[in-house]
């Protein structure tokens, strides 16, 4: 996985990276959302905000942190983290560990799409591409969990549905496209990185899909119980493909900022964003889910705004606007 290059933080990197991951078939899980809270936010539609400003925000830090820590270690690190705090959790909650042996695959499925595949197409493609061209790009895979789960009719996905997606995605595409219009530049030098991000995005909606596959298959199993092997199984994958460069790294390098970072993407954004995220796709289904990922735009707006002194523009206003309806239209259909 190639490194990073050490530059300031973009605020559209934010964008992508939360996106921060082949389903057979599943039973359909129907709304659990009450028709009559259909028209406010519930508690799980607060949290799903939370979990995208927490994702936004470790792209941040985590970009900062990647000045100091190769990328690859850095992600073995956090990545190390993670099932340690998910298993603590477990332990104090007293859930039940044991996975029926009829779930390993969709789980092992699970923790490729999300942990293995993913990452490595999404963190290469955005070392040979701008990150303007990431962010576009990345945004189409909540569209594409929509649309495959049309195809497979896996879930029931109205008209609606189907319209809110596309409205959230090109008031994503007006966001990105008014901030990084001086960046964006398909083809030549970026085709590559832009091939790599487009797969990157189909993974990420096949990763959700896996997800929904391996919560939903068995629903005696608790969710944090399947998170928890998704999360371990992934994690794996990441601490072997980074153990060469954590090796090489000196105590030095550990200062309290790059410790903070560690801990916060190890146990606030894998552990804890992944947990609503997955829970959230067990509870309402892959599509209901994923379109919230469209809100991280407007977050990382709001963050360069108040961090990076960036200014509020008519392209965000506007961009702001679609992609609330959007998400919107997909939480009411």
């Amino acid at each position: 996985m190639a490194r990073l290059n050490k530059t300031a933080v973009s605020p559209s990197v934010l964008t992508a990276a939360a996106l921060p991951t082949a389903e057979s078939a599943s039973p359909v899980v129907p709304p659990t959302t009450p028709p009559a809270a259909a028209a406010g936010l519930n508690n799980l539609d607060l949290a799903l905000i939370l979990t995208m400003t927490i994702w936004s925000g470790n792209v941040v830090i985590s970009k900062a942190a990647t000045d100091s820590l190769p990328p690859m270690a850095y992600n073995a690190l956090r990545f190390a983290i993670a099932p340690i705090a998910m298993f603590v959790l477990l332990r104090w909650r007293r859930t039940n560990l044991h996975l029926p042996r009829a779930l390993w695959q969709p789980v092992v499925l699970s923790a490729l799409f999300n942990y293995t595949f993913y990452q490595l197409a999404f963190i290469n493609g955005l070392h040979l591409t701008t990150a303007g061209n990431n962010a576009l790009i990345m945004a189409a895979g909540p569209a594409w969990v929509a649309l495959i789960n049309a195809l497979r009719s896996q879930e029931r996905i109205t008209r609606g549905a189907m319209v809110g997606a596309l409205v959230a995605l090109f008031g994503v595409s007006v966001v990105v496209i008014g901030r990084e219009s001086g960046a964006l530049s398909f083809g030549g030098s970026t085709l590559a990185g832009d091939m790599l991000s487009l797969v990157a995005s189909i993974l990420w909606a096949f990763g959700v899909l896996a997800s929904r596959r391996a919560l939903t298959q068995d629903v005696r199993v608790p969710h944090l119980t399947v998170t928890f092997w998704v999360m371990l199984i992934g994690s794996l994958t990441q601490v072997g493909f980074g153990a060469l460069a954590v090796s090489q790294l000196s105590l030095s390098t550990f200062t309290p900022g790059v410790i903070a970072a560690l801990l916060y993407s190890g146990i606030i954004s894998v552990a804890s964003g992944t947990l609503i995220f997955n829970y959230a796709i067990g509870k309402r289904g892959a599509t209901r889910t994923a379109v919230f990922s469209y809100l991280q735009p407007l977050i990382t707006a709001a963050l360069a705004i108040l961090f990076l002194g960036e200014r509020l523009t008519p392209w965000l206003l506007v961009g702001g606007v679609l992609i609330l309806i959007g998400v919107s239209l997909v939480r009411r259909a």
